[in-house]
């Protein structure tokens, strides 16, 4: 396999979707679970758009997924920022 972006990009994903189905496998996502999440989507580089996606996908099957995740998420990433 080749390291193309395309591909790149698909394993970025799939590390991030496996954290985020880890991190609700117990029914509850603690906010020291939400900001792991936020520090790996950003060190993985994702968009907003990509980890909202990935939420929603996942959040139709498992409740504890739900837009707090990402709000939490966008706080982290906002005072890093600061």
């Amino acid at each position: 396999v080749q390291d193309t972006p395309a591909y790149v990009g698909t394993r970025k994903l799939d590390v991030y979707r496996a954290a985020l189905e880890g991190a609700a496998e117990d029914g509850v996502t603690t906010n020291r679970e939400r900001a792991i999440l936020a520090h790996l989507a950003e060190q993985l580089q994702l968009t907003t758009e990509e980890v909202l996606q990935l939420e929603d996908e996942l959040g139709a099957i498992v409740p504890a997924l739900n837009r707090h995740l990402m709000q939490q998420s966008q706080a982290s990433r906002s005072a890093t920022a600061d």
